[in-house]
């Protein structure tokens, strides 16, 4: 192959040429090949290298005149641009003056200014010389790889196998490489194949038909691979296993596709394109998703794939919440709902629909390329588990102002969301307490997590977003009809501030022990409302002293905590250890816990999983005093007469508003002192709104006209509402029109509450009469059921254990307002599943 170039162009191979370098073009093409040899050599490379050289034997007379002109003419070549890159970042090692010439052609420095003398045998022997060593470097590379068939065919990490499209299948599903020469051309066995597909660990790189280019699935891609289309090969399509070490060889070819390691280009690892195949375009029907994985050099992740309306669409696989997968989620009518907390998500754009939960999807992109389904994303991207609509160059008016007080859960979101869609005035967000946001939920459920995985968000968040975070802070008065406000702030330094829109998200504060009850002022009796008290809490139960401890309330927080110190201090072999093992009391006014939620057969095998657990319940059970010693507790008295000891209470007995700022203001509050809100969470007074527990509003999902729900989702859900509402005005106002934002507060009310760590139950809908139910499943043993509730003859509630999602499922069915009759469930526990087109299986 090179000898009939070497023929035609053998009379200038010592054209005086390089004079910078005393190097003639015969020195620098041998000096290029001294090059390749001395490096980290690669097939690809030595066989494009062979093909470089003889392009730039030109017949027509026309040489490169410096080794400048030299490189510019491989860049040019039509080659294999990692190749000629190759060759750029490796020009250091070109000889550059006679003393660093090789040895081999410095008797020869005195040819350097040449020009017309001609060629010799002597030169022309050089010449071949070096293409006689670059082809039998290649050939000893091929051979090696061929040796190494038998070994690494048993080495289950990165092997690889060349084949054709219509050869070995299982090798693409087994993520074997699968790759071919651009022209189809099988040098050692002589046959020309009509048909060949590129793949690599299930990604599709690109097809050849009947000898010719046909398919490139990106401009990346293209880049790569488009000479070869023209005949020149870069490998030649042989079967062959190679080892670890040479696989990393065949990888780089790719790198562009899967994220591999490159030589060339060290940008690959964050921002170059990364494509998967994921199915063919077929294996989903419309409304229909599935988790795919998403394994490159590079990217470890999975991602989610959903068909609706013969579109596809590709998400993060995690709910923003607590990053559980989607694919055991609920997907209708463009909405996609976790199974486990509710939240929602629109299928179109990712964006987060309902909560809990703050942020949303990361999308990437869909191709279909011959039939299959193929993801685009890069590598930062594909990473993500949450996508912020928030710019990073954001830039803010003085004006309008929101400021917000509270950030709580509703607080938070209403902040979190006017950021999200687009208003760029100022916010304020006041809270009493000296930490950042957080999930106020998890300090009943999981007490002992650090405060840093509690944050909804950290500091840079509020940065970036510029929302002017106010901690350690007290409203003490309202201006209604100047639109201030007055605070102190911790080292009591009265500021005011004006507004234009006020949030009301003062919350609740856990309520104490009556007065009546007689002890209540001494240590170790603990309320648990903050971040603080969970941490005073975990101190105490920690202590090798306590060990008896008497819960008093059967609310929510109650029995989780009783849940958690029965099984959630557990050691490294998952038992109850000694050291842990506390005494755990409860004392409750009603006959069974919860009972006011879930009914009372619920409630009672709800109190059966405690005891099994080792809680002691004192039912009907009415506290009279609380004794101590060294002002410290040591005995809960009952009415009964009956002592408890203990060395430590939490009392869980309920909350209370905080609207003292609210007395004696035009806001018009409930008799149980709620501040009332229309359906677009508005108070009395005009710009001033009021979201989460403080709240009573209609629930429009149900025809109800004042509720109030004191959930974690309900407040998140409101605060986004709150900030659609601001939005109208903001956007009506200053863009000459609202952008298609909620216009009412519309969402179904979802808790859960983990009773220890093996039970949780879900519960979706609102009902005030828990005792009209159908259940369905186990109570007594397994805990495993399903209650539907019913109010006139229709279901208005469920609560489930250990049946997902099928409480997302009829929450769905809800929002669609759907009416599910008692007697579609009382023979059928799916029921409901005739009111939308489920395509997921039933829930089991």
């Amino acid at each position: 192959m090179a000898t009939n170039n070497n023929s035609l162009n053998h009379n200038m191979n010592d054209v005086s040429l390089y004079a910078e370098s005393k190097l003639t073009r015969h020195q620098a093409i041998c000096e290029i090949t001294n090059v390749v040899l001395r490096s980290n050599i690669k097939p690809r490379v030595v066989k494009s290298i062979l093909e470089l050289l003889q392009k730039l034997l030109p017949s027509d007379n026309t040489l490169p005149i410096t080794i400048d002109d030299l490189f510019s003419a491989i860049i040019s070549s039509e080659n294999n641009w990692r190749v000629t890159q190759y060759l750029v970042r490796h020009r250091h090692l070109l000889s550059v003056s006679t003393t660093n010439a090789s040895s081999a052609f410095v008797q020869q420095e005195q040819v350097s200014n040449i020009a017309t003398q001609p060629s010799t045998n002597q030169n022309n022997d050089l010449y071949c010389d070096a293409y006689d060593r670059l082809q039998a470097c290649l050939r000893s590379i091929l051979e090696k790889n061929h040796e190494d068939r038998e070994v690494s065919a048993s080495d289950d990490c990165n092997d690889g196998l060349l084949v054709d499209e219509n050869e070995d299948k299982e090798s693409i599903a087994n993520n074997k490489l699968c790759c071919f020469e651009m022209n189809g051309y099988d040098l050692l066995n002589g046959e020309v194949k009509d048909r060949f597909s590129v793949f690599y660990k299930n990604t599709l790189i690109f097809v050849t038909l009947n000898n010719k280019y046909t398919k490139h699935v990106n401009p990346t891609i293209s880049k790569l691979f488009k000479p070869y289309s023209k005949g020149c090969s870069l490998f030649q399509f042989q079967k062959f296993h190679t080892s670890k070490k040479n696989m990393e060889t065949i990888k780089s070819i790719i790198s562009t596709v899967t994220g591999g390691a490159s030589e060339t280009n060290t940008s690959t690892a964050s921002n170059e394109q990364i494509r998967h195949q994921l199915c063919k375009v077929d294996d989903l029907q419309n409304g229909q998703m599935k988790e795919f994985e998403v394994k490159t050099s590079f990217v470890n992740t999975s991602v989610l794939l959903i068909k609706q309306d013969d579109k596809f669409h590709a998400y993060s696989s995690k709910c923003c919440h607590y990053k559980l997968p989607l694919a055991k989620g609920v997907l209708v009518n463009n909405r996609l709902r976790c199974f486990a907390h509710g939240a929602c998500f629109r299928v179109d754009t990712g964006d987060i629909e309902d909560h809990p939960g703050h942020g949303n999807l990361p999308k990437y992109g869909v191709e279909i390329v011959d039939g299959q389904v193929i993801l685009v994303g890069t590598k930062q991207d594909l990473e993500k588990l949450e996508r912020s609509k928030i710019p990073d160059d954001l830039e803010i008016e003085d004006k309008p102002v929101v400021a917000i007080i509270g950030a709580g859960a509703g607080g938070f979101t209403c902040a979190d969301m006017l950021r999200q869609n687009g208003f760029r005035g100022r916010i304020l967000l006041y809270t009493r307490e000296g930490t950042l946001p957080y999930d106020r939920v998890q300090l009943s459920k999981q007490p002992m997590k650090k405060s840093q995985d509690l944050l909804l968000r950290d500091q840079n968040h509020f940065k970036k977003a510029k929302i002017d975070l106010i901690l350690d802070t007290e409203i003490t008065n309202i201006n209604w009809d100047a639109k201030t406000l007055t605070y102190h702030t911790i080292g009591k330094q009265m500021k005011s501030e004006q507004y234009d829109y006020l949030v009301l998200a003062t919350g609740l504060r856990s309520r104490k022990l009556p007065p009546s009850i007689r002890g209540g002022d001494l240590r170790s009796i603990f309320y648990v409302r903050s971040m603080e008290d969970a941490n005073n809490l975990v101190n105490k139960v920690k202590s090798p002293e306590t060990k008896n401890i008497v819960i008093i309330g059967d609310s929510f927080i109650a029995l989780e905590l009783c849940g958690w110190l029965t099984t959630g201090l557990a050691g490294p072999d998952g038992k109850q250890t000694d050291v842990d093992k506390k005494n755990v009391s409860v004392v409750m006014l009603l006959k069974a816990p919860m009972i006011r939620i879930f009914g009372e057969k619920i409630a009672r095998a709800l109190q059966n999983v405690h005891e099994k657990n080792g809680a002691k319940f004192y039912p009907e059970a009415n506290v009279t005093e609380i004794t101590g010693e060294n002002n410290s507790v040591k005995f809960v008295q009952l009415e009964t007469g009956e002592s408890i000891p203990c060395d430590m209470v939490i009392v869980a007995i309920g909350s209370e508003t905080c609207t003292e700022l609210y007395k004696d203001s035009p806001i018009a509050l409930s008799e149980d002192h709620f501040i009332k809100v229309n359906d677009r969470l508005e108070t009395s007074v005009e710009h001033v709104l009021a979201v989460g527990d403080i709240s009573k509003h209609p629930l429009k999902v149900f025809n109800l006209d004042e509720v109030n729900c004191q959930h974690w989702q309900m407040a998140c859900s409101s605060g986004h509402q709150a900030a659609d509402t601001i939005l109208h005005h903001y956007l009506g106002q200053n863009k000459g029109g609202a952008r298609p934002l909620k216009t009412d507060y519309y969402t179904v009310p979802i808790y859960w509450t983990t009773q220890n760590n093996k039970t949780t139950i879900r519960y979706a809908g609102y009902t005030r009469d828990p005792e009209n139910v159908v259940i369905h499943g186990d109570l007594d043993g397994e805990f495993k059921f399903v209650a539907y509730y019913i109010v006139d003859g229709f279901v208005r509630a469920v609560a489930q254990s250990k049946y997902d999602p099928l409480s997302s499922e009829v929450a769905e069915v809800f929002y669609h307002r759907r009416n599910i009759r008692k007697e579609d469930v009382e023979n059928d526990m799916y029921g409901y599943r005739k009111y939308l087109d489920f395509k997921t299986k039933k829930p089991e």
